[in-house]
């Protein structure tokens, strides 16, 4: 009996992302980069966050070049994860979130409210299976989505600065998550 290798052996038991309405293709690029690295293997891209195209082109409601666009850009600055790191596009978040809910993945925020509970402070970022959200680089997650999650976790901030970048801040969330569950 050989033991496992790559990526699947070391994926954190079932965890995925949730980008809603992230625009930037190096944000979702580095988001997948931070997933690889943690072990999480799904990504879920709703709205106008953008996602490589699939594997049969005719599948691809975008334009042509903007297809393009998104499989150089995300080629480049995923890398590796590019091929490790499965990228499901949504029209929006209620149905990714309705979707994981009936799958019965606990919804988790990521974001600063008066309410979040300090990552460091969060159990529930030990349930399984987890969905962390991540939202819009400026406006953050919407209220409506906020409504759906089991919690809203933040990353403590220490400087001057009040968030980290998207991608930073999933990176961080992830290998929190990836340490709680390798001890």
């Amino acid at each position: 009996m050989s033991e496992k290798t790559g990526p699947a052996a070391n994926a954190i038991p079932p965890v995925c992302v949730v980008l809603d309405g992230v625009r930037s293709l190096y944000n979702v690029g580095a988001v997948m980069r931070a997933c690889d690295g943690a072990g999480v293997t799904q990504v879920h891209a709703c709205g106008i966050t953008p996602y490589p195209p699939p594997a049969d082109l005719r599948d691809d409601p975008r334009r042509g070049p903007v297809a393009a666009r998104a499989e150089r850009e995300l080629r480049k600055t995923a890398l590796g994860a590019y091929d490790s790191v499965a990228v499901t596009p949504w029209p929006d978040v209620k149905s990714a979130c309705d979707t994981l809910r009936d799958r019965g993945y606990t919804l988790v925020a990521i974001e600063r409210t008066p309410d979040a509970l300090p990552m460091w402070d969060a159990p529930i970022l030990s349930a399984r299976p987890l969905a962390l959200i991540l939202g819009h680089e400026v406006d953050g997650i919407a209220p409506s989505v906020l409504s759906q999650c089991g919690a809203t976790v933040s990353i403590p901030m220490h400087g001057s600065g009040h968030s980290l970048n998207v991608a930073i801040a999933c990176a961080v969330v992830l290998y929190e998550v990836a340490r709680r569950v390798r001890g």
